[in-house]
C-alpha cells in the first residue's frame, strides 16, 4: 500500500466518522426538540431517520465504531429527553401547556404556616344540605353555595349539615341529628 492510499483511506473514515458523529448530533437534537415543540411525531420521525443513518455509516468503518455509536444512543439519548422534559415547564411552550398554581387555595394540602384554603371559614360551621349528598352534592354555608362531600352515607336535601373540614375545593360534611328531649318516665 503506497502512502497516498492510506492518505485517502484515511481521510474516507475520517470523513465517514465525521459524518456519524454530525447525524448523532442532529439525531439527538431533533429529539430533545420533539419534546419542547409539539411536531405530533414528525420530528420523532426525523431523529430515527438520522439515527439509522448514523449507525449505516458507523458500521461501514468498523463494527466497533458501529457499537459505540448504538451504545451512545442507548445511554446518552434517554439521559438528554430527560432533560428535555424537566425543562419543558420553564420553556415559553411548556407555560402555555401547564397549568400553574395561582396563588391561595391552589394547594390541596396547605404545608404548616402557610395560608389555608379560602373554604377553611367553614369548618365547624352548620349549614344546610341544597341538594341531596350521595355523598357529593351542594350545600349552602352562610348564603354561599359550595361543593360538600358527605362523610358517610346519603343525605336529604334541606338536612342541617355540619362542615368537618375542608379539603382542597369540597368540604366534608356530617348530619346533625335532631336531638329530641329525654322523656321524664313516671
Amino acid at each position: 500500500m503506497d502512502i497516498p492510499a492510506a492518505l485517502e483511506e484515511v481521510l474516507d473514515i475520517s470523513a465517514s466518522l465525521g459524518l456519524a458523529v454530525f447525524l448523532f448530533v442532529l439525531g439527538s437534537a431533533i429529539a430533545v426538540a420533539e419534546v419542547l415543540i409539539p411536531s405530533f411525531g414528525f420530528l420523532t420521525v426525523m431523529s430515527l431517520i438520522c439515527f439509522v443513518s448514523c449507525f449505516v455509516v458507523a458500521f461501514k468503518v468498523g463494527t466497533a465504531c458501529g457499537v459505540v455509536f448504538i451504545l451512545l444512543t442507548i445511554f446518552l439519548v434517554p439521559g438528554l429527553v430527560i432533560l428535555a422534559f424537566r425543562r419543558l415547564p420553564s420553556s415559553r411552550i411548556g407555560k402555555k401547556l401547564i397549568l400553574s398554581s395561582t396563588g391561595k387555595g391552589s394547594d390541596p394540602h396547605p404545608e404548616e404556616g402557610e395560608e389555608e384554603t379560602p373554604l377553611q371559614e367553614f369548618v365547624g360551621k352548620e349549614g344546610i344540605a341544597h341538594s341531596k349528598l350521595r355523598p357529593g352534592g351542594i350545600a349552602d354555608f352562610e348564603g354561599r353555595r359550595v361543593s360538600v362531600v358527605a362523610e358517610s352515607g346519603f343525605i336529604e336535601a334541606g338536612a342541617r349539615i355540619q362542615a368537618l373540614q375542608a379539603e382542597g375545593n369540597r368540604i366534608m360534611v356530617r348530619a346533625l341529628e335532631h336531638q329530641e328531649e329525654p322523656e321524664e318516665e313516671a
